[in-house]
């Protein structure tokens, strides 16, 4: 078979926490230096995590800290000997294995009261023939292979839904409630959605008579984009998969579902979805002519119906008088900003904590340099370090001083990588409307001037910013810059004591200037909304003081076809024929973390002016790449 390596976050779903486990935050000055800056620990004797996959090769990754303690690996009921996770070291090998190809099961105990921790696991899994190329189809929730039941259980419009992966997706609160997914000649699945605090605190999988599985999507943080189910090695045929919402403590817990993964090889019966929409070569299809005959009619009509006012305004029986309404409806952006909104925060217990304040610290602070003990509800501040501590790095290279989105290479981060849009093109007209929501570190974004990540190291609320990222200046003139298609645009960060003033500049008009500060922390604040009218516009953020100025995520209201028909999101992978990739030679389907990658899958090139070409027929396009440190 053809193998390809899966990566999956701490977060999953799909993994099973057994005891005491909670979330790692910024409490820790090295969260940072972990996978998308997310991790579970425990520091319980006896806890443990585990998890099946279907593959040939498995691996667990952690960290190795002087806090840690001894653990034990069981494979298929086969136990390994106690390793210590005592060291320096940070997306260590806790485990490694290779195997059978088959199902496996793994479980990881911890052997003292001292901590332990998850950052992600790999596997190895295998499709079809060693001879054939994989194929992945990645199905939208709002794919007919997907059936919501009962339907009036089922939102369309879960929490964060921007987030999700085309921007649509489907959740439900109502224990009971289900969703089946049915699907022909398939090998593999994977079933992806959100994990956070409104998660599900329960929900089973079962495929087709089989014993289901039980999970939790509950977890401290919000994350986007998580297993829930991988199934391996259900061969060709049809199959189906059920997601069934088991039980909740809230109403505010709901099962999501963004989208699936289809793995599948021609042997096995599988292609590729189509990236074009079905054309005429030649003659009038029925639909234009009885289209044109409809359009007709309701024209004639309209006609009449002017003519026939225009008679009665000339008797003096219609006033055209403007009347005054009750209902206001939104205004068109006239150069002053909507009034910015407030998060739903506390106000923060823990100091601000931008390097370089003038701040005061109870006497005897010390840098947190290890876990915090989950039993801890807070902790005490890292005193002041040197500004420089929260750059990603001291090179310029990484940001470039370079207006153009096109051309600025993406911001560099030391850290693992996370999915970020890179270009996006609409030609729309008349559309339903979607709200898109994309994260400071998506390189479409353009950044100019001094610009810097964010780190754990340097503020100890960076877990108040969405997915833990935020991108700061303290420079005047440094400004942050997107281009968007849509009818309302919002920019989005935090306030805090140290923030100063920023102006905003849409399609040229600027802003009122506003005030990012503020006597009590807030977070994912609202900095700047407009509505305007639709179409193609340009959006400028500028710093108008030497103080802070930083920058959470983006969100805009988009639209695709008729208001009166559905939205259809294709997601194509890398490895689809509408792809074509120049010089082939330059370019590698073999590098590192590419398992991370949605179906597990990309191409990658370091060769200037190698270039990449999609086809597609439709009218909008957005494509996802991962960030990296090279």
């Amino acid at each position: 078979m053809p193998s390809y390596s899966a990566v999956y976050e701490d977060t999953s779903p799909f993994f099973t926490y057994t005891g005491a486990w909670t979330s790692g935050s910024s409490r820790d000055n090295a969260a940072d230096q972990y996978s998308e800056s997310s991790f579970t620990l425990t520091q319980t004797q006896g806890n443990t995590f585990s998890f099946k996959f279907y593959g040939t090769q498995v691996s667990i990754f952690g960290a190795k800290r002087g806090n840690h303690g001894l653990y034990q690996v069981t494979l298929d009921g086969t136990t390994s000997p106690d390793v210590t996770g005592a060291g320096d070291q940070f997306q260590a090998s806790l485990y490694s294995a290779t195997v059978q190809k088959g199902m496996h099961t793994v479980t990881m105990v911890n052997r003292e009261n001292k901590f332990l921790d998850i950052d992600f696991v790999s596997w190895t899994a295998s499709v079809g023939r060693d001879d054939e190329p994989l194929i992945v189809n990645t199905w939208q929730d709002s794919h007919p292979a997907f059936v919501y039941s009962p339907a009036n259980a089922w939102t369309a419009g879960p929490p964060s839904v921007g987030t999700f992966a085309g921007a649509t997706g489907h959740g439900s609160s109502t224990p009971g409630s289900s969703v089946q997914l049915t699907f022909q000649v398939r090998d593999a699945i994977a079933i992806y959605g959100p994990s956070g605090p409104n998660g599900a605190a329960s929900y089973s999988v079962q495929v087709g008579a089989d014993t289901p599985s039980f999970h939790s999507a509950l977890k401290e943080f919000y994350r986007p984009r998580q297993l829930l189910y991988y199934g391996a090695n259900l061969g060709p045929g049809s199959h189906n998969i059920t997601l069934k919402l088991e039980s909740t403590s809230d109403r505010s817990q709901m099962l999501a579902i963004d989208y699936a993964e289809i793995y599948t090889t021609p042997s096995l019966g599988g292609s590729f979805d189509s990236a074009t929409a079905p054309s005429s070569e030649s003659g009038h299809p029925i639909g234009l002519i009885v289209g044109i005959a409809i359009t007709g009619t309701l024209a004639a009509l309209a006609l009449g119906l002017l003519v026939f006012l225009f008679v009665l305004y000339k008797k003096g029986r219609f006033n055209f008088a403007p009347t005054k309404s009750d209902d206001v409806d939104p205004q068109l952006y006239d150069g002053v900003a909507y009034p910015t909104g407030q998060a739903n925060y506390a106000p923060s217990t823990i100091p601000s904590h931008y390097t370089g304040f003038n701040s005061s610290y109870p006497a005897g602070s010390t840098p947190i340099t290890g876990h915090q003990s989950p039993e801890f509800s807070s902790a005490p501040p890292i005193p002041q370090q040197d500004s420089s501590s929260i750059a990603a790095s001291s090179s310029t290279n990484h940001r470039p001083d370079n207006p153009s989105p096109v051309l600025v290479p993406p911001l560099l981060k030391q850290v693992s990588p996370s999915k970020s849009t890179v270009y996006l093109y609409l030609f729309s007209s008349i559309m339903p409307s979607y709200l898109a929501v994309y994260e400071d570190t998506s390189p479409f974004f353009t950044y100019t001037g001094a610009w810097k990540f964010g780190e754990s190291s340097g503020d100890q609320l960076i877990d108040k910013y969405s997915e833990s990222t935020f991108t700061l200046t303290e420079v005047q003139g440094a400004s942050f810059s997107l281009q968007f298609y849509g009818t309302e645009v919002s920019i989005f960060g935090s306030k805090r004591f140290n923030h100063g003033v920023y102006q905003a500049s849409l399609d040229g008009v600027n802003s009122a200037e506003m005030t990012g500060a503020s006597s009590s922390d807030q977070f994912e604040a609202t900095l700047f909304k407009a509505a305007t009218s639709k179409g193609l516009h340009n959006v400028t953020l500028v710093n108008r003081e030497n103080k802070f100025l930083d920058v959470d995520y983006v969100s805009w209201m988009a639209s695709v076809g008729r208001d009166d028909e559905p939205l259809i999101v294709n997601i194509l992978q890398d490895t689809h024929p509408a792809f074509e990739y120049t010089p082939n030679t330059s370019w590698t389907t073999d590098f590192p973390r590419v398992g991370a990658f949605l179906g597990a899958s990309g191409h990658a090139t370091s060769s200037p002016g190698a270039s990449v070409q999609l086809t597609f027929r439709g009218s909008f396009l957005f494509t996802m790449t991962f960030l990296a440190s090279n």
